[in-house]
């Protein structure tokens, strides 16, 4: 599919549009919409045809992508090539037809697409119909007659995409239903989406900014205001930092699955993440048929050290490929393990558990499955030169790397734990087949070795130093009255019933993997909104 149909009223508006007054204006004033950035994100791969125009009526929105279409598909185009967007506008918003020459707001595109008064351009002060639209808005105009029309306008388009075989997704510009109006009545809801919360049930792109943007970035005028961009003060429309953000959470959800293998997501952790069948196994089922690739990088027995170190490699590799990532998660492991260079060579350890008790709990991990090692190097080097703190710090000053390289290439991720990682639990049972985990009264790593920092050759650094620079909202964290910084083993336990928690060899049942790709995954991907 390489053909996107775009339709709307200003809030679709860019340079992107067919019209040319539209493009230039947009291009004088550094608008950028959702259109932009669609076409940004997949470049010379699509080709945008976007007939939005300002001021427009869902009459002449609906008019006009049908209008759009049937050209598009004259040119020998497939509507198995095609995949449309249609953003509705004000229902108080009316045209009338006048006749074949006439322009509104000036000529727009081609002759055909012309004809037709908009009250929004041609009332008021220096209207060109202002008779017209006063009788019409006196006589005519009642709140039932326009929700009529609206839903009479959004049928009829639905009704030609389903003759014609078009995928397509429809939004509003803003909340343009009241709650109380039953859609599903007169139209296809499963087509749309819409911005719902507790407080609105029919939101569009204004409500959804309004809800997930900061606010002197949400409005072209707040931009202005602010002093970043633009002049008019007042001017609601939703800014480019808005519209992107929009594109990137939203709308890329419905319309990436259509446009070709374009992205991955990279997946890294243990054998939480990479043995047998885990919840990126799942994922990568989930996005099977989609233009999203999942690459599992992690693997079996991998400490820390491999994790961190090794998904900067896999995401820098695929950055230098050109290839779009869309999210990161990393799964960290247990901290029994360390990856290290041992007489010039990279090597795995045997788990700390065999030579000491650290303050971490873990489940017991025969020493043959971790290959050949320097039984006399990893011994000296648990018993004589490991420390608790110094290991805890160094994943610290690891994870920190990680987050400052991903946010520095403008990738999206997210953490998490395959268990508890961060607080003590030194004799604690995390792995019971009986009783489920607590850990809320168990004290935080990072305040047990507070006392780990130097001030020393003018420099000051510790522990707690780098727990505060770690971005912690990038984290998913398991935590409920029993615990705290939880991970996919505590989501389980208190997720699904008893003899669901673990396979025999106490790594998360199948049903637990799934269950957490469908309950927690899915909404790291999706920011909790899905197609």
């Amino acid at each position: 599919m390489n053909n996107i149909i775009i339709a709307g009223c200003s809030n679709s508006v860019d340079t992107t549009c067919l019209d040319k007054s539209h493009r230039d204006n947009a291009k004088n004033k550094t608008y950028n919409s959702y259109p932009h950035y669609i076409n940004e994100k997949y470049g010379d791969d699509i080709c945008v045809y976007n007939i939005s125009r300002d001021a427009a009526d869902n009459g002449t929105i609906a008019r006009n992508v049908v209008q759009i279409t049937n050209e598009v598909m004259d040119e020998g185009i497939s509507s198995d090539d095609i995949y449309a967007i249609v953003q509705w506008s004000g229902i108080d918003r009316h045209s009338i037809f006048i006749d074949d020459n006439y322009t509104s707001g000036g000529k727009f595109f081609q002759p055909q697409y012309n004809g037709w008064s908009l009250s929004s351009l041609d009332v008021g002060t220096g209207g060109r119909q202002v008779a017209l639209w006063k009788k019409y808005f006196s006589e005519e105009h009642t709140d039932e007659s326009v929700l009529t029309n609206t839903l009479d306008n959004i049928k009829k388009v639905q009704d030609y995409f389903l003759e014609k075989n078009i995928k397509y997704k429809m939004i509003c510009g803003w909340k343009i239903f009241e709650d109380d109006v039953e859609l599903e009545k007169h139209i296809d809801i499963s087509k749309f989406w819409f911005h719902s919360t507790d407080e609105i049930k029919y939101g569009g792109i204004l409500d959804w900014v309004t809800d997930n943007v900061e606010e002197k970035l949400r409005t072209r005028g707040s931009v202005a205001r602010a002093g970043i961009r633009g002049n008019d003060q007042k001017d609601k429309h939703p800014s480019n930092e808005a519209q992107k953000k929009f594109t990137d959470e939203v709308l890329i959800n419905f319309i990436g699955k259509y446009f070709g293998k374009k992205e991955h997501i990279v997946t890294t952790g243990c054998s939480f993440t990479n043995f047998k069948t885990t919840w990126s196994d799942y994922l990568e089922e989930e996005f099977k048929y989609t233009p999203t690739t999942v690459l599992n990088v992690g693997h079996k027995g991998s400490s820390n050290d491999i994790i961190l170190r090794g998904i900067v490699s896999s995401v820098d590799k695929l950055l230098r490929e050109n290839k779009n990532i869309r999210k990161v998660i990393i799964q960290l492991t247990t901290m029994e393990r360390r990856f290290m260079i041992n007489n010039g060579n990279f090597e795995m350890s045997p788990p700390a558990q065999h030579f000491l008790k650290s303050s971490w709990s873990s489940w017991f991990m025969p020493v043959n499955e971790y290959g050949n090692f320097d039984n006399h190097f990893w011994e000296k080097y648990w018993k004589d030169i490991h420390s608790d703190e110094l290991h805890f710090f160094e994943l610290l000053e690891k994870i920190f790397m990680v987050q400052s390289y991903l946010k520095s290439k403008d990738v999206d991720y997210t953490m998490f734990c395959g268990w508890d990682l961060f607080t003590d639990s030194t004799d604690k049972d995390i792995f019971s087949t009986e009783n489920q985990y607590e850990n809320k009264n168990n004290k935080l790593l990072k305040d047990k070795f507070s006392h780990c920092k130097a001030d020393t050759h003018n420099s000051k650094f510790g522990i707690t130093e780098y727990w505060d620079m770690i971005d912690w909202d990038k984290w998913w964290f398991f935590e409920n009255d029993k615990i705290q910084y939880g991970g996919l083993t505590e989501w389980s336990q208190y997720n699904l019933e008893k003899n669901k928690w673990y396979q025999d060899d106490l790594h998360p049942s199948f049903e637990a993997h799934e269950k957490f790709k469908d309950d927690i995954i899915l909404k790291l991907i999706y920011g909790g909104k899905r197609d």
